[in-house]
């Protein structure tokens, strides 16, 4: 078992149990599986999709450690108009 495996596992628990003191460590785990995309890519997939996971991942990743500069959107919401205003949009099909 991989050691982010072990620790999305102890995040887990601890929001069941402190909910509002988890935040950080979401994002602490997001940073870190955005850097092991990188360095250790899926096996078994192209190198496309290995790219693309990586580059979504670090998207994720750093639009979360950033709350000011992104808004929740979708496929419908108009991310030219939201970038015009310097935001990034930051869509649950992304995300999921």
């Amino acid at each position: 078992m991989w050691i982010a495996d072990k620790y999305i596992d102890y995040v887990k628990d601890q929001t069941v149990k402190h909910p509002g003191e988890s935040w950080n460590k979401m994002l602490l785990g997001f940073q870190a599986n955005k850097y092991r995309m990188k360095l250790l890519p899926k096996k078994g997939i192209s190198k496309g999709y290995q790219k693309l996971e990586a580059m979504m991942m670090s998207f994720v990743a750093d639009a979360l450690s950033h709350p000011e500069s992104y808004v929740w959107g979708n496929i419908f919401s108009p991310c030219e108009i939201i970038g015009c205003f310097g935001l990034s949009t930051l869509s649950i099909e992304c995300l999921s």
